[in-house]
Order: C-alpha cells, then structure tokens, then sequence
C-alpha cells in the first residue's frame, strides 16, 4: 500500500489526468464557443477514445470567441497631391498612383 504514492505513480496519475481534460483545456485556451458541450462529451464519453477524440477534434476546430478578423477598413482618407507644372504631367501621375489620388486645381 505504501507504493501507491510514490512520486513516479502521482506522476503518472497527473500525466493522465491532464491527457485526459486536454480537450476542456484545448477549448477554454482557444475561448470555444462550444466549451461547456466539450467539456460534457468529455467527461462523460472521454473514457472511450472515440468520444476522447470526437471531443478533441471539437475543441480544435471552428471559430473561437478569443480573436475578431479585421475584414475592411472603412475609415481611409484619399491623399491629395497637388498638380505638377508641364504639360502631360499629370496625366502620368495619375496612370502611375491609379484613380486612389485626388489633385488639387
């Protein structure tokens, strides 16, 4: 009885223990918005390694809440160039810059 606690055997014990929730770990790392069915699955069905795996690959995948894409910039300014002396001048600054530049007249 006295080998039960051995450091080796806790070890092991916490080895498997944090094997085993890694799919509630990998959830609330990844902020999931599924977290609480994950952590079901797993407690309940993370004994069997197709419900181990099934939770896993849950946490692992789709959307999080932790990170907004930024998908447009809506506040860009035109830049406005004044207009160069000579004639023809302006035309080759507006076919080199694009429609992007505004001159001034």
């Amino acid at each position: 009885m006295g080998d039960l606690f051995l450091p080796s055997h806790l070890i092991l014990v916490a080895v498997f223990v944090i094997l085993y929730f890694m799919p509630v770990i990998v959830a609330r790392v990844r902020s999931a918005k599924s977290f609480a069915a994950i952590a079901i699955i797993n407690i309940f069905l993370g004994w069997t390694f197709v419900g181990w795996v099934v939770a896993l690959a849950w946490a692992a995948s789709g959307k999080n809440t932790a990170t907004t894409p930024i998908t447009e910039i809506s506040h860009a300014v035109p830049i406005q160039v004044p207009t160069p002396s000579g004639p023809g001048s302006s035309y080759r600054l507006a076919k080199a810059f694009g429609s992007a530049i505004r001159f001034k007249r």
